[in-house]
């Protein structure tokens, strides 16, 4: 019994840093997921769209009318950081193009996640 109170014990630190990334993971993913749609979106809708992005929550929305298509918090274990000077917006075109973006996602427990954005719309996500 005593050792497998020994076995949990040194197993909890361990399961804490898995959700620790699974968490930075699946933030990044969804933020990939969300720049992707809106890509698509400003498209097919023949609109410009921007994300607009702070160090806790993102929010999608037209421009001109400013109507909210999206919005996230993300998990306080979290945070993000938009290469770009302020405004910190991502431009989504109609033609299909995007305003060029690198996106840091960082978790509390030192883990970090790159999302880049391309003129022509591609993501890519890298993780370490």
């Amino acid at each position: 019994m005593a050792l497998l109170g020994v076995i949990l014990l040194l197993s909890i630190p361990q399961q804490s840093e898995i959700n620790t990334a699974l968490h930075l993971r699946s933030e990044a993913e969804l933020l990939k997921q969300t720049i992707e749609r809106s890509v698509i979106l400003a498209r097919e809708t023949e609109s410009e769209l921007k994300l607009q992005i702070s160090s806790t929550e993102y929010t999608l929305s037209t421009i001109g009318s400013l109507k909210q298509l999206d919005y996230h918090e993300l998990n306080p274990a979290t945070s993000l950081e938009l290469h770009l000077p302020p405004p910190k917006e991502i431009h989504f075109y109609q033609s299909g193009a995007v305003s060029p973006a690198s996106v840091r996602i960082r978790s509390t427990g030192g883990g970090l996640c790159d999302i880049r954005l391309s003129l022509r719309g591609r993501v890519t996500l890298v993780c370490s």
